[in-house]
This record gives C-alpha cells, structure tokens and sequence, in this order.
C-alpha cells in the first residue's frame, strides 16, 4: 500500500503499524513536498482497523491514522468511480457523462474517402502532365 505523510520538514520518517509486514521507510515524493513510501501488509493480518505510527525526526505524528483490512474474497469499493477522460482512446471506456466515443460517424467516412480521391487523382495528374527529360543513349550523349 501506498502512505503520504505531510507536514514533516524531515528528509525521511518511518511508518509502523502491526499489519505491515516491516516499517515503511518515507522519502521525498518526486510530485511535491510530502513525504511517501510503501508498506506491504502482513499475510496473516486480521481482518479490521490496525493503527500506524508515523515518527517525524524522533516526534509521533500528531493525527491518528488507522488502516483498515478486509478478510480475504472481499472487494473494496472501486476507485476512482468513473474513467478519467485523458485521451485513452478505446481503451478508456464510457465517460462520466454518459456520452460513449463510437469513433467516425458516415459523415467523417465521406469526407476521408473525397480527400483520399482528390489525392490520388492530383498524383495521377501530376504525373501525366509532367514533362519528361530526354533519356541518355548508353553512351552517356543526350
């Protein structure tokens, strides 16, 4: 699991609590002041809320912080609740909104397939109406 600890002006902390596997080491977090780290939850760790103690440069942190597991088979509520709309193309699924993305519509086809046919006739003309170089005779003389 994830922890963020703010507020602590330290350049590491540790987090403890009886359901990690061993204490949390927090590092600066790449995306801003706070302070992050991972834990690993014990196996055998009863199902419920367990503590954790969070030391900032010797000092327990000031709030209480629980973290609460769940018996094995049980699903916790998804998070986030809806796709985050960033460009993820048809791998993103429904949106918030309602408004599902069914890609180009006939009247996008019509267009792509006019532009693809004025292109292939302006290549077709352009070639036509080139002027050709005369060829050199094997000898290499025009």
């Amino acid at each position: 699991m994830e922890l963020r600890l703010t507020g602590c002006p330290a350049a590491v902390a540790q987090a403890a609590s009886p359901a990690f596997v061993a204490p949390a080491t927090l590092a600066p977090a790449p995306d801003g002041p706070d302070l992050h780290g991972e834990a690993r939850l014990r196996t055998g760790a009863s199902p419920g809320p367990h503590g954790v103690t969070a030391t900032c440069e010797g000092h327990r942190a000031a709030r209480p912080v629980t973290v609460t597991v769940t018996a094995r088979g049980t699903e916790p509520a998804p998070s986030p609740t809806a796709p985050v709309s960033a460009g993820g193309g048809g791998a993103a699924g429904p949106r918030g909104d309602g408004v599902t993305g069914t890609g180009p519509g006939l009247r996008q086809a019509v267009v792509g397939l006019l532009l693809a046919a004025t292109a292939a006739l302006a290549v077709s003309l352009r070639t036509r109406t080139r002027p050709r170089r005369p060829r050199p005779d094997r000898d290499g003389t025009p």
